[in-house]
């Protein structure tokens, strides 16, 4: 049994790592695609879509000294940041967003509590703590010999009659 709870838990945490990697690998890659688009798009003077304010601030580092000199670029990127609810310009402070969307966030802290949950499973169980229903010393399980046990002669509530002294 406690193989399988070890086994349990080093699969949680390996699972959440690797969440946690491909989460942010493909936001990223996301980023970055959604950035080269934008600067394909701005220099007509105009954007298709609304984009996260992410890609467009990587369409700003991105962009190149040519367009930002001979294109309308940097004023349509700017106008969208300013849609978004920030501005290149410095100063002034926004609301901070994650890297990671919000459904990636769940699954981790998910994956990340069931981990520790396991793991604190497998330290009790060592340390002899035992728990409800694990037939460990504090279990109150049958055959423990406590009150509730129901043994077969003991006079318990599932016994038969007390045992002769």
């Amino acid at each position: 049994m406690r193989r399988w709870v070890k086994l349990a838990a080093v699969l949680c945490a390996v699972l959440a790592l690797g969440a946690a990697g491909a989460g942010g690998a493909l936001a990223a890659t996301s980023t970055q695609t959604q950035a080269q688009q934008i600067l394909k798009e701005c220099g007509n003077g105009q954007l298709s879509q609304t984009y996260p304010r992410a890609s467009l601030e990587a369409a700003l580092k991105q962009m190149s000294a040519s367009q930002r000199q001979y294109s309308p670029c940097v004023d349509v990127i700017d106008a969208a940041l300013a849609g978004a609810g920030g501005h290149s310009g410095g100063g002034g402070g926004g609301s901070g967003g994650s890297f990671l969307p919000t459904p990636v966030i769940v699954i981790l802290v998910i994956l990340i509590l069931g981990g520790v949950t396991f793991g604190a499973i497998a330290v009790r169980r060592r340390q002899g703590g035992g728990g409800p229903g694990d037939g460990g010393p504090e279990s109150g399980g049958p055959g423990d010999g406590g009150p509730e046990s129901g043994g077969p002669g003991d006079g318990g509530p599932g016994g038969g009659p007390p045992a002769a002294a």
